[in-house]
């Protein structure tokens, strides 16, 4: 595992702080579980469109190149962070540990997203193995808030980003109202057991609505 240099191409004011890629295998293929860290450095919230991510090998080889836009949350406040967390195929054989060199594009935000607030959260192991996180989403604003996601940001033993879980609250929230839900994790890193979760950032927002077609 290696992490990349900032990279950022756009109008708007945004840099990588965290980037990482974990070779994975599974069903016959090769692919690499990346996990990648905005921050919005500016004084306006951000919208993130996409990220054009480059994984090179050891040799300093290309071996896969993706175009990513699953951020968790798509619009950022000054001084707050997405996440994108997303297995990528390698499209060659890769020697040594693998690098995410990801170029960012962000936008003005046409609206902000809502944030709401996450409670209880705690990991179980289940019946199969795999480890669970559990918790409440509280919406706290003022309006009701539909497809509301749940994000729990895993940090390992050194309190570096690990893995991202994430849930959507299948019913709308009324203020006040509150939601549990349950997070499978089973897309850890196969170097990271729940003994080794020494932490979690966890926070719930509502995405912006798509625009109307007309």
């Amino acid at each position: 595992m290696k992490h990349s240099e900032p990279h950022f191409s756009g109008p708007a004011a945004c840099r990588v702080v965290f980037s990482a890629a974990v070779r994975r295998t599974g069903g016959g293929t090769a692919w690499a579980q990346v996990l990648i860290v905005a921050e919005n450095t500016g004084d306006k919230d951000l919208s993130m469109v996409s990220c054009s991510l480059a994984l090179t090998d050891g040799s300093g080889q290309t071996v896969s190149t993706k175009l990513l836009s699953s951020f968790h949350p798509a619009v950022i406040p000054p001084g707050g962070r997405s996440y994108l967390y997303e297995a990528v195929a390698l499209n060659r054989p890769a020697e040594g540990p693998l690098t995410a060199v990801p170029h960012l594009r962000a936008e003005p935000a046409p609206s902000s997203g809502g944030r709401f607030e996450v409670s209880d959260v705690h990991f179980i192991r289940d019946r199969y193995g795999a480890v669970c996180a559990e918790g409440r989403v509280t919406n706290t604003g003022k309006t009701d808030a539909e497809r509301v996601r749940a994000v729990l940001v895993l940090k390992d033993k050194s309190g570096a980003p690990a893995a991202l879980l994430f849930a959507t609250i299948p019913q709308p929230l009324s203020p006040g109202a509150q939601a549990g839900f349950r997070m499978s994790t089973l897309s850890l890193p196969e170097t990271l057991d729940l003994d080794d979760i020494q932490g979690c950032e966890a926070f719930a927002y509502s995405p912006p609505a798509p625009p109307r077609v007309l």
